[in-house]
């Protein structure tokens, strides 16, 4: 069903992926690099929902040459969202990281935790192409983008491989080390009920019909 309802979306141009190359080996042995990380989950990701449009991915936030590096894009210039893990940008379906971020991520919770958020982060490229918007009734808009990246963890862990178990748990101890409360994005627990919730789902209408319901 995910497959044949997201092949029947409307085909857009193909977006470039900054820094992406082919993809790599699994999550295990831990990964240490978040672009190592971003690169080899990127490619499972793609393979999973097959998108009609790949977003790209870039980083902002890191010190290039004594410079900050950051990118102005039609949703403003990343300067923004500095202190943000991260964003999509549905104008040009551009995933943006905070690399300093990212890395502290990695180092703390290891490299699950990189991973989820950029399963998070492409699950708002889902939810565009899907044309579901919630962003009207928070926190569930974010909330379905959690619930999509647990989707995406249980294809990594059980189908494709390139993620283990143990990546599941750091994931999980990352969503609970979060902020307790945001409007926007739901509290730690029912942003973990979200992630556990997809982890149990074949297809992306159980997320949607259970919003409100099962987290």
């Amino acid at each position: 069903p995910i497959r044949r309802l997201l092949a029947l979306a409307a085909v857009l141009a193909a977006a470039s992926t900054a820094g992406l190359t082919a993809e790599a080996q699994a999550l295990n042995p831990e990964q240490t690099s978040v672009t190592n990380t971003i690169n080899i989950v990127y490619w499972d990701l793609d393979r999973f929902w097959i998108p009609s449009q790949k977003p790209g991915v870039s980083y902002y936030d890191y010190v290039s040459g004594g410079v900050l590096v950051n990118y102005e894009t039609p949703c403003g210039n990343t300067l923004r969202f500095l202190g943000a893990q991260g964003f999509l940008c549905p104008a040009n379906a551009g995933i943006y990281f905070d690399f300093n971020q990212q890395v502290g991520n990695i180092r703390t919770y290891r490299d699950g935790a990189v991973a989820f958020w950029l399963a998070h982060e492409y699950g708002h490229q889902i939810q565009q192409l899907l044309r579901i918007n919630w962003r009207a009734f928070p926190p569930y808009h974010e909330l379905l983008a959690d619930c999509f990246a647990g989707m995406y963890f249980r294809y990594g862990v059980n189908t494709s491989r390139k993620l283990v178990y143990a990546d599941y748990n750091e994931a999980r101890n990352q969503i609970c080390a979060l902020v307790n409360s945001d409007a926007d994005h739901g509290t730690r627990s029912q942003r973990l009920r979200a992630f556990d919730f997809g982890y149990t789902q074949a297809a992306h209408s159980g997320c949607t019909s259970s919003a409100g319901r099962s987290y």
